[in-house]
Formats: structure tokens, C-alpha cells, sequence
């Protein structure tokens, strides 16, 4: 059985990275499909850009400052999402930090790389689940262009990205 409505028409979802590339493609896509989006990344002067023009498209979004290192920034994130838009719905986790580091790299660096792209991605589901009793559907992209590879996602349920362009569609994970 479904955790949702199979295809509701509104949904609300958060898109974390939504300053500029793919996140900023996903929000505007999730939005001309009729979904409310709340984008949050740490570029706030872009992310009013961009909620100026989804909203100039016809859709629905706001922007909040989100630092995935801080969580009280994590909390305010998904409190305001909720009270702009109602429960969260959707997590798209595409905020990230992809350096090459290994184990052996400067713990406070990697420590911070951590907290961006794993344990802030996780503290963010766990508070949007805290607002409804069933949890949040949950796409977690990993961009790793910039090191000779194309996106990869995760946990896709309904939608997945392609080819690398930020297309969000319909379709069996």
C-alpha cells in the first residue's frame, strides 16, 4: 500500500543546493508540476531569484535560508516549510560538498563534509518526519560532475533524474 496518494496534484517539498544547478532545475520543475516548493540553500539572494521566478511561472515557492552544518538553521528550515506551505512531502537532499578527501584529510574538514552531504541531509528527514506520522519521500542526489562522473540518486520512489539533466519524471525507480 502506498505511503501516499499515488500522483496527488500538490505535494510539498523542500529542495536543499536550490541556489543554483540541479536543485534549482528540480524546484522549478516540481513547481510547474503544481507542487509548492520551499528552497533552501546558503546563496539566500539566489534562492529569492529563483522563488520570484517560480512564482512568475505560475507556481508556488518560498526561499529560506538553510546551513545543513547548524541544526537550529535544519530546524527553522523545516518549521517555516511547514508553516508557509504545510507538512513536508518530499525531501529533495541536493545540497553537498563534493571534494576529493579521504580519511586521512583534515578531521574538521572532513567532519564538515560529513555533516553537509550525510548527517544535515539525515537531521533534515528526521524533523520533516516529525511533522506527519508517515515519513517523507526522500530523493538524495550525489553530484559528482566536477570529478569525471555523472549524478547518481537514491531512494527514488515515483521519480528519478536523467541523464544528468535535472529532469524530473515519471517512473519506476
Amino acid at each position: 500500500m502506498p505511503r501516499f496518494e499515488p500522483h496527488p496534484d500538490r505535494r510539498t517539498a523542500v529542495v536543499t543546493g536550490a541556489s543554483s544547478g540541479h536543485g534549482a532545475a528540480i524546484a522549478a520543475r516540481l513547481a510547474a508540476a503544481g507542487h509548492p516548493v520551499v528552497v533552501g540553500a546558503r546563496r539566500v539572494d539566489r534562492l529569492e531569484e529563483l522563488a520570484a521566478k517560480i512564482a512568475a511561472d505560475g507556481g508556488e515557492a518560498v526561499a529560506v535560508a538553510l546551513d545543513l552544518t547548524d541544526p537550529d538553521s535544519i530546524a527553522d528550515f523545516a518549521r517555516r516549510a511547514e508553516d508557509e506551505l504545510g507538512p513536508i512531502e518530499i525531501v529533495v537532499s541536493n545540497a553537498g560538498d563534493v571534494q576529493p578527501i579521504t580519511t586521512l584529510a583534515d578531521p574538521v574538514e572532513f567532519h564538515r563534509q560529513m555533516q553537509v552531504n550525510l548527517l544535515g541531509a539525515q537531521a533534515l528527514v528526521h524533523v520533516a518526519e516529525e511533522q506527519r506520522p508517515l515519513a517523507p519521500e526522500l530523493l538524495d542526489l550525489a553530484d559528482v560532475g566536477a570529478h569525471g562522473h555523472e549524478p547518481v540518486a537514491h531512494g527514488l520512489e515515483r521519480g528519478q533524474v536523467r541523464d544528468g539533466d535535472a529532469e524530473v519524471v515519471d517512473g519506476p525507480a
